[in-house]
């Protein structure tokens, strides 16, 4: 099977059920665009454990295959371009030291930064903290050394479609769900998506009863899938805005 062959099999068969196979009233890039949405909503909604294509991780160290390099004494480094949300930050002193511990950063929210909890304002390399601000990470491990390794574990951003007020088309961003891309979530959301596209695109055709039905299938799948793993998953998983 070739790359795209899963989005343009999911995109027929929303055109099918709208019996709209060529493409008259509503396009394929609309189609599209309808089904990246589904797979974002499906990434702020859904437990983490479900979609394991989108949790992946960023190393921060002094090595020349890390961008940026870890430097002594600096705190701050730029976020990954497809940073969507942080799960957790670890940090090891020497990473070259096998028996060099390896500490999980407590995270601060922004408003957190400011208190006057001692605790808060004294990190160290065994009491480590971590904050997100202005697309960078910041750290608190007490002074950084060279030796030291960062690594980042977060969720993927989900390439989507923009579209331009002038010209009023949409444009694919890099990786979008498309005709040369398939979908970045699980296999388990497949018929979901395709559903939430089926009742955007007869929402257009102002079909609202039809559409609100389809929307209400797709919250019953999401529900469903989110109620078997947050029965079974470690809680480590849980790091979706608002958990």
């Amino acid at each position: 099977m070739a790359t795209g062959d899963i989005s343009r099999g999911i995109k027929n068969r929303v055109a099918r059920r709208i019996m709209d196979v060529g493409n008259v009233e509503v396009s394929d890039v609309e189609i599209y665009t309808w089904l990246s949405d589904a797979c974002m909503d499906i990434l702020t909604r859904q437990p983490e454990a479900t979609n394991p294509e989108v949790c992946t991780s960023k190393t921060y160290d002094a090595t020349t295959s890390s961008s940026p390099i870890l430097e002594a004494g600096v705190d701050e480094y730029t976020l990954p371009t497809d940073f969507l949300w942080d799960r957790k930050l670890s940090y090891q002193a020497d990473y070259s030291d096998a028996t060099s511990p390896i500490t999980y950063a407590k995270r601060l929210n922004i408003e957190q930064i400011g208190e006057a909890d001692a605790n808060q304002k004294s990190g160290a390399a065994t009491n480590p903290y971590y904050w997100i601000w202005d697309g960078d990470l910041n750290m608190d491990v007490g002074t950084m050394v060279v030796t030291a390794r960062i690594i980042l574990y977060y969720v993927k951003y989900v390439p989507n479609y923009t579209v331009s007020a002038a010209t009023t088309v949409f444009t694919p961003e890099t990786g979008a769900i498309g005709a040369a891309a398939d979908p970045i979530v699980s296999r388990l959301y497949f018929p979901a998506i395709e559903d939430y596209a089926v009742a955007r695109c007869l929402e257009m055709r102002g079909d609202m009863a039809t559409s609100q039905y389809l929307m209400q299938q797709y919250d019953a799948r999401l529900d469903r899938i989110a109620a078997r793993w947050r029965a079974q998953q470690n809680k480590e998983y849980e790091g979706r805005p608002g958990a």
